[in-house]
């Protein structure tokens, strides 16, 4: 099954954890969700970061991202994964989300946190099946740099790789069905 998992990672954990859940699936792809060079930054420390980059999360600002390398039509299942921002999906997830058609396709969604996962797990997943997608998994992680990261990294490639076998299982299901 062809996977895609798409992320945004503003210090490199949701990368990390992206990275690992890609290297343990066959036929995946990744993709790094960026924002476009001419839309607002958000500062990488400091308390400006939590200002500026949870105005936009609580607003459910949309900034624009740079063009995907990858086809999102292209894959039959789509990971995405994003930090916690004010308890809210961080920006560019939220613009990659709406740009993708979820017609039929798998999704599964994962985030990270440092304490605080908010109700952005079952917004988005709401959001997918709204549009025709198939939620098959949600996981939200703690910050790699709190706790073992090393436990947290293989609790979440042992995640994506049940996530892909049940979206395996919905497929050939779906396809015998339509078979008779």
């Amino acid at each position: 099954m062809k996977t895609l998992f798409a992320y945004y990672s503003h210090e490199g954990n949701c990368r990390a954890l992206a990275e690992a859940m890609a290297a343990a699936i066959p036929e995946s792809g990744i993709e790094e969700l960026a924002r476009a060079r001419y839309t607002r930054s958000i500062p990488k420390r400091g308390i400006m970061k939590y200002f500026c980059g949870g105005h936009e999360a609580m607003l459910k600002r949309m900034p624009k991202i740079s063009p995907l390398t990858a086809n999102p039509a292209a894959y039959d299942m789509i990971v995405v994964g994003w930090p916690v921002w004010f308890l809210q999906v961080a920006p560019p997830a939220r613009t990659f989300m709406a740009g993708v058609d979820w017609s039929g396709k798998c999704a599964a969604l994962f985030n990270m946190h440092r304490g605080g996962k908010g109700g952005s797990l079952r917004e988005m997943a709401r959001f997918i099946a709204d549009r025709g997608g198939i939620v098959v998994g949600s996981d939200s992680f703690v910050d790699l740099r709190r706790g073992n990261g090393g436990k947290t990294k293989a609790r979440a490639v042992e995640w994506a790789v049940e996530c892909v076998e049940k979206a395996r299982k919905l497929r050939s299901q779906t396809a015998g069905e339509s078979a008779s």
